[in-house]
């Protein structure tokens, strides 16, 4: 029995390397002890890497000896307290945010935004929670609990820690926005990758034709050297000084979700992200990151997908994992890939895949006089597709112009879709630099 659980303690199969954190040592009740990064516990099992070669194991906390077993739970209180869900807490089961604590009474708003109050046996270990909570929702120019209407990227340091207080929200049909500046300059690159978390303590759908999040960039025309040329074509409509486009989000409950986009913005603009609130849901968010980025091919790959990051929207919950080199979809209903730019940029899509479907839309109008004309030949829409046993692919090529051709991905019914390729290209066209906007 012995040499089993010596066999079962140092000879698991791994699953997949890990970050490594401050190690311990652990020994098991034949005597054997490992140096770890202790992952987590649950059910009675202890979840930990091997440092010696990044190796993940789970076994029974039966297994350890009684000294191992007391660090094994003195690390799960300490994280208990300190868990990276920061401001939000699970406590008796549910994900709540601590707003104050008077002796052993926490209050605290629940997964559906409401505040309640409850006497909790360990509330005086949830101090940490409640000082940054009161830093991350007081802060002005809203006070009190109700959220942050808006906040200036990187001057709010603190309400975008992945350690310290987040901005969360909780008023119904409230939203937060993440100004990345002011008013740009003329030397603002014209492409930012913008990457964030989002938590969500419940799961949530949103209306069909809204999104969790969002993202503006708007030239202030009195501002700029064009002026005079902008003004003048934006009244015929041959320039829109602005873009939105639908910032990617799952909807999935009780972690922080890596989410990673391609946007637009302008020179002499207000550029900003925002987040909406639905079903009362408080939501947070952190690390919000704006990165300038040239046209180039394979923006955004599939090694983003298997990085933890989504790239998709979704009026419905959706998982993404990878699984043997490729990358899992789980999804209750469509998703949508947008990738919303202005003329002058050349966009091509190509994916490998197995199961479901992935297409492109593009029923667009505008007025050409008093008639309404298609203008998908102008954005020259193209779809190749090719079937080479149970996998399909397809090259999704297109010219942008202020709105985008709706990139869909949906799974089979029975089964998952299984992604092999998702590069994303972003090329200028021959003529953007004599376009006033790109000048």
């Amino acid at each position: 029995m012995k040499k089993l659980t010596l066999l079962l303690f140092t000879a698991l199969c791994a699953l997949h390397p890990s970050l490594r954190a401050e190690p311990v040592d652990l020994t098991n009740t034949s005597g054997t002890t490992l140096t770890v990064e202790l992952l987590g516990t649950e059910g009675g099992q202890v979840t930990f890497t091997r440092i010696e070669d990044a190796m993940e194991f789970t076994i029974p906390l039966s297994m350890l000896d009684e000294a191992s077993q007391n660090e094994v739970k003195k690390w799960e209180l300490q994280k208990k307290f300190q868990p990276g869900t920061a401001p939000f807490f699970r406590m008796d089961g549910e994900y709540v945010i601590p707003i104050d604590i008077q002796g052993n009474k926490v209050t605290y708003f629940d997964a559906n935004g409401q505040k309640q109050e409850k006497t909790y046996q360990e509330a005086i270990n949830l101090r940490r929670f409640v000082d940054q909570n009161k830093q991350g929702l007081g802060m002005k120019p809203r006070k009190g609990f109700n959220g942050i209407k808006r906040v200036q990227n990187g001057t709010h340091t603190t309400l975008m820690s992945d350690t310290g207080a987040t901005v969360i929200f909780n008023k119904e049909d409230g939203y937060i926005s993440f100004l990345k500046e002011l008013l740009s300059s003329q030397n603002e690159p014209q492409l930012h990758e913008i990457s964030y978390e989002v938590f969500l303590p419940k799961e949530i759908q949103t209306p069909g034709h809204k999104q969790l999040g969002g993202f503006l960039s708007r030239t202030e025309v009195k501002f700029h050297p064009l002026k005079d040329e902008i003004q003048e074509k934006s009244l015929t409509g041959e320039v829109r000084p602005e873009v939105r486009s639908p910032l990617p989000a799952t909807l999935t409950a009780g972690k922080w979700v890596k989410n990673k986009a391609i946007v637009r913005t302008f020179k002499y603009a207000v550029t900003l992200a925002s987040f909406n609130n639905f079903q009362n849901t408080p939501v947070g968010v952190r690390n919000i990151e704006f990165k300038p980025v040239q046209p180039r091919d394979n923006l955004l790959t599939l090694e983003d997908l298997k990085a933890g990051y989504n790239l998709f929207t979704s009026f419905r919950p959706f998982h993404i994992g990878e699984k043997s080199g490729a990358v899992e979809i789980r999804a209750q209903a469509p998703l949508q890939y947008n990738l919303v730019l202005d003329e002058g940029y050349q966009v091509e899509i190509e994916a490998e895949y197995e199961n479901g479907k992935i297409d492109a839309e593009a029923e667009i109008y505008e007025y050409q006089g008093k008639k309404l004309h298609p203008v998908v030949r102008k954005i020259n829409l193209r779809k190749d597709r090719k079937t080479s046993g149970s996998k399909q692919s397809i090259k999704i090529t297109y010219n942008a112009q202020w709105f985008t051709p709706t990139i869909t991905l949906e799974s089979d019914s029975q089964s998952p879709m299984i992604l092999h390729k998702f590069n994303v290209s972003v090329k200028k066209t021959p003529d953007a630099h004599k376009l006033i906007l790109h000048r």
